[in-house]
C-alpha cells in the first residue's frame, strides 16, 4: 500500500534569552490562505510526522517558533503536491499528454516514473493495457477518474 506520510523537518530556532525554551506550531493546509488547515501546537522538536496525505492534492505548510514570553518568528510558506494516479507528467491535470506517456510506458517500454502508482491507473498493482484504457476513458470519454491506489 502506498503511504503518503511525510516528515516535515525544519531548522531549530534559537533564542537570545538564556535558558528560554522554544516551541513550534506547525500548520499544514490545502489552500494557500490556510483557511482549511491542520495545526499542531506546542511542539518541542523541529520535525513533525503528518499524514497520511491524499494523492492529487497540493499542500502548503509553515512553522512558527514561539518562546515563553510570546515572541514569535514565522517561516516562509512552502508548498508541494502529491500527483494523482495517471498524472505522469505531474502537471496536476490528466490529459492527452498523460495518455501518450502511459502508452509509451505500457506498449513501447519507456522508463516508468519513480513512483509506480502513477502508471497504475486502475489500482490493480500492474501497469498494463487496462491502465491505458482507463486513462483514455477518463480523458476522452468522461469515464471515472483514476483514484484507486495499488494495495
Amino acid at each position: 500500500m502506498i503511504d503518503f506520510t511525510p516528515v516535515f523537518d525544519w531548522n531549530d530556532d534559537t533564542d537570545p534569552d538564556p535558558s528560554d525554551q522554544i516551541s513550534y506550531t506547525f500548520d499544514l493546509a490545502t489552500d494557500s490562505n490556510f483557511l482549511f488547515k491542520f495545526e499542531a501546537a506546542n511542539l518541542t522538536l523541529s520535525a513533525y510526522l503528518a499524514g497520511p496525505l491524499g494523492a492529487g492534492q497540493r499542500y502548503w505548510w509553515k512553522v512558527k517558533a514561539v518562546d515563553r514570553q510570546g515572541a514569535a518568528t514565522s517561516s516562509s510558506v512552502r508548498s508541494f503536491f502529491i500527483p494523482s494516479s495517471g498524472d505522469l507528467n505531474m502537471d496536476q491535470r490528466l490529459n492527452v499528454v498523460d495518455v501518450v506517456l502511459e502508452v509509451d510506458i505500457v506498449f513501447r517500454g519507456a522508463d516508468p516514473p519513480d513512483a509506480p502508482y502513477l502508471v497504475d491507473v486502475d489500482g490493480n498493482c500492474v501497469a498494463d493495457v487496462l491502465d491505458v484504457i482507463s486513462l483514455i476513458d477518463y480523458v476522452f470519454r468522461g469515464g471515472p477518474a483514476p483514484g484507486a491506489l495499488c494495495g
